[in-house]
């Protein structure tokens, strides 16, 4: 059967955002894990020794990196985070991190104009999975706040990341505004910290163009209690 593209978006969308992936088990970590620290460190001396002087050769770049991250990422989840695995996912991230920030040194962002859509968002995916580094986040999320209103980034895109960072600084009194970061206790999904009530949640999400809390959360439902 058929998945509806609109269905097909939310958990690709969902997956990404939290790095969960579809359940896929392997009996042998200690011999899956040697095979993917070799595919990381081919995938770092590749970036090393590439160039990113002109627009494709970023594309290019931010295409190996988004690739890596999926699949360790999937791979990680599928081992329900072993250390060794939660070690190489951290590796990456920060090698990610190092890597975007000498591109976005040179370009500012990568504006939907310039790289388009899909390395805007293999961008933005690296900054959100950025967490042991929220000023750089914060930074990034600062710089896409003046692209939104010029249309040089996905919408939803900050949106997702403006939940992200404001968590990191709840010590300062921020929460999320779009209720797109959520968690599981025992058998039912809730949003973390939030801005308002509910419907200001619902009235925030509508301006960027997601859907209403309720569906978010019951998709979330009928995707993993199950």
């Amino acid at each position: 059967m058929k998945m509806n593209n609109q269905i097909a978006k939310y958990i690709y969308r969902f997956l990404i955002i939290f790095g969960f992936s579809l359940k896929g088990f392997c009996s042998d970590i200690e011999s899956k894990l040697p095979v993917l620290e070799k595919q990381v460190e081919n995938s770092f001396q590749q970036l090393d020794e590439k160039s990113i002087g002109n627009i494709e050769q970023v594309k290019d770049q931010l295409k190996i990196m988004y690739t890596l991250d999926q699949m360790i990422r999937k791979e990680a989840i599928a081992f329900k985070m072993n250390a060794k695995f939660k070690n190489l996912l951290e590796k990456m991230d920060r090698f990610h991190t190092q890597h975007l920030k000498k591109i976005l040194a040179i370009y500012g962002w990568i504006t939907l104009t310039k790289f388009g859509n899909e390395a805007d968002n293999q961008a933005w995916l690296l900054v959100q999975h950025a967490d042991h580094n929220p000023h750089f986040q914060a930074s990034c999320l600062f710089i896409l706040q003046h692209l939104v209103p010029l249309k040089e980034t996905d919408v939803k895109n900050y949106a997702y990341l403006y939940d992200r960072v404001a968590l990191k600084y709840q010590n300062l009194g921020f929460k999320q505004k779009y209720g797109t970061q959520v968690e599981q206790k025992g058998n039912k999904w809730k949003l973390l910290p939030f801005e308002g009530t509910l419907k200001d949640v619902d009235l925030d999400r509508q301006k960027v163009g997601l859907e209403p809390i309720e569906n978010y959360l019951n998709f979330i439902k009928s995707v993993y209690d199950k």
